[in-house]
């Protein structure tokens, strides 16, 4: 597939904070792949027009294509990404790439990940990886740091067609995205936990992009690493994952340790801690981790 048309579907929740970290990183990376024109689907259900203005400002810059589908009601992430997945520009992109509104695209990004998914001829859906934003390594965010480098060591030493998610960033063919849609009812926590079981369910093809990268701020702190954490362990619960052998998650484990021994020592700590009780938030506080429903934005 030479010069797939893209779009990128971005569902966002953010009153009062800025996505144009999110934007301008994003631009950067497609434009690096290509100076074709691409569509940027935002499904928004911030209380106020913030994030919605924010968007067509930088539209207006960047020259991207801009489809915005906004509710005055808080959404829940399954239903803002149907909103956006109705779109006639999703269906009927060659590539379409989901994202978060807070992460930042390293400048190979796309390439890496579109270049994959163009490339196979059977594969359905290309998985990135997150890595921690280099700015925010230290201090009390060590431990989450620790852990993202420590996932993204593991998706280096799996097969290119190891069946992977990380909500993060991933892309799909076109024509699956069009047609695909989140069960809302049957969610979790975790944004990937549907697709994860569809993809099982129906033996869809996947790829392995450990190179196509972005980067977000760890979470600070023993309570937000706890959230964290927790989210983690329901995804995994509620979807089958990879099988990793031993081997594999050892040697992640001393890179990333190599790279950050006190990364590690307070990961370690707040793992100690959660398994003595510590941290552990009630499933109807503040998120709804009932399996019956999907979580909020």
């Amino acid at each position: 597939m030479s010069n797939p048309t893209l779009v990128v579907v971005l569902p966002t929740y953010a009153p009062g904070a800025s996505i144009l970290p999110t934007l301008t990183s994003l631009h950067t990376s497609v434009r690096a792949y290509s100076d074709q024109p691409y569509n940027l689907v935002l499904s928004d259900s911030s209380p106020d027009e913030n994030i919605c203005d924010q968007a067509r400002t930088w539209a207006d810059q960047s020259g991207c294509r801009l489809v915005i589908d906004h509710s005055s009601s808080r959404r829940y992430v399954k239903e803002a990404l149907n909103a956006a997945l109705s779109k006639s520009e999703v269906a009927d992109a060659d590539i379409v790439i989901f994202t978060n509104d807070d992460v930042e695209f390293d400048v190979n990004c796309v390439s890496n990940i579109v270049r994959s998914l163009s490339e196979d001829t059977v594969a359905t859906i290309a998985v990135g990886s997150v890595l921690p934003d280099p700015r925010f390594r230290g201090g009390g965010r060590r431990a989450g740091a620790w852990q993202m480098d420590v996932v993204a060591e593991i998706a280096r030493r799996l097969p290119s067609t190891a069946s992977r998610a990380e909500g993060a960033i991933w892309a799909t063919r076109g024509s699956f995205a069009g047609v695909y849609r989140y069960p809302i009812g049957s969610g979790s926590i975790a944004d990937d936990v549907e697709l994860r079981e569809y993809v099982s369910k129906h033996n869809v093809v996947t790829l392995n992009v450990p190179g196509a990268v972005v980067y977000k701020i760890p979470p600070l702190g023993f309570l937000e690493f706890a959230l964290q954490t927790q989210r983690f362990r329901t995804a995994s619960r509620t979807a089958k994952g990879v099988a990793l052998s031993p081997l594999v998650k050892s040697q992640a484990v001393l890179v990333s340790l190599a790279k950050s021994p006190l990364g590690a020592l307070q990961y370690l700590a707040y793992r100690i801690a959660l398994s003595s009780g510590f941290g552990k938030r009630s499933t109807t506080d503040k998120e709804n981790w009932n399996r019956a429903s999907s979580t909020w934005r």
